[in-house]
């Protein structure tokens, strides 16, 4: 006997693997997010004590140079003394081809003496990569970031970043990235 399948009956089949694939992905993105929240309060409670500049907030778009993606950024670093900051920050890339990729980073900057108008900085930290493939489950990676950023003052509280980071371990690749800085 030949079976006959209409499009709806293949969709109908296939709904509660990609429901799963759904509720999986809503997991990951859930902890990542969990893991952000929980660090940022632990950055802002630590930086409270701080008797150094306020927190900066960064936002703008990242590029990963081994798989040419680009993606959207945001973060924050809290100063710990006079020359360092520790930060964490989360990028979402968009691949496309039904990959996903998050990205988590905790990351501590070391401000250079350097006299000018930029403050350039060397980033060195942890990466954690989940890349995901629509039907299939997520791979983690973990990582370190090394680098360097470079941050102009504007006018007020805005101004102007761009970094450069090797990531080693992990997905291995050097990432790209800039965007806008808001002194809070």
């Amino acid at each position: 006997m030949k079976h006959s399948y209409t499009y709806s009956t293949i969709l109908i089949r296939k709904a509660p693997a990609r429901a799963a694939q759904g509720l999986f992905l809503s997991s990951i993105i859930m902890q990542l997010y969990s893991r952000a929240a929980i660090l940022a309060v632990l950055l802002f409670t630590f930086a409270g004590s701080s008797s150094s500049s306020a927190q900066t907030l960064i936002g703008g778009l990242a590029f990963g140079a081994d798989g040419n993606d680009i993606g959207i950024r945001f973060g924050v670093f809290v100063p710990v003394t006079e020359i360092v900051d520790a930060g964490a920050d989360f990028a979402i890339f968009f691949p496309g081809n039904d990959v996903d990729i998050y990205e988590f980073n905790a990351n501590g900057r070391y401000a250079l003496p350097i006299k000018s108008e930029l403050r350039v900085f060397a980033i060195a930290g942890l990466n954690f990569t989940n890349v995901s493939v629509s039907g299939r489950d997520g791979k983690s990676h973990t990582g370190v970031n090394l680098g360097g950023m470079i941050q102009s003052k504007g006018s007020g509280p805005l101004g102007f970043y761009m970094d450069a980071k090797f990531i080693l371990g992990g997905i291995e690749q050097l990432e790209v990235g800039g965007g806008v800085t808001y002194d809070l």
